[in-house]
């Protein structure tokens, strides 16, 4: 229960992250891409990558969209925390 609680949360955080304008620092961080050279192996996942899981597990194909209207996106952060799936 308590894990389904936080990745509704993270879901929140990225939808409020994704509603800011472009240039705000938090932004710039969290969109850029790092240019050092990664160790052999399997990547390690990102908080992107994460997140944009869980949306695809709630069948959110057009979350991009959802930032933008707030009382939408806020719905979408409660059935997040009632899906079975997550």
């Amino acid at each position: 229960m308590l894990y389904i609680y936080m990745k509704a949360q993270r879901i929140n955080c990225w939808g409020h992250l994704n509603g800011m304008e472009g240039i705000k620092l938090v932004k710039k961080i969290t969109d850029r891409n790092s240019i050092r050279i990664r160790a052999k192996g399997r990547p390690k996942s990102r908080r992107r990558d994460e997140v944009i899981n869980d949306l695809k597990k709630l069948k959110q194909r057009s979350w991009i969209l959802l930032v933008k209207d707030r009382k939408v996106w806020n719905y979408l952060v409660q059935k997040t925390k009632t899906h079975v799936g997550l």
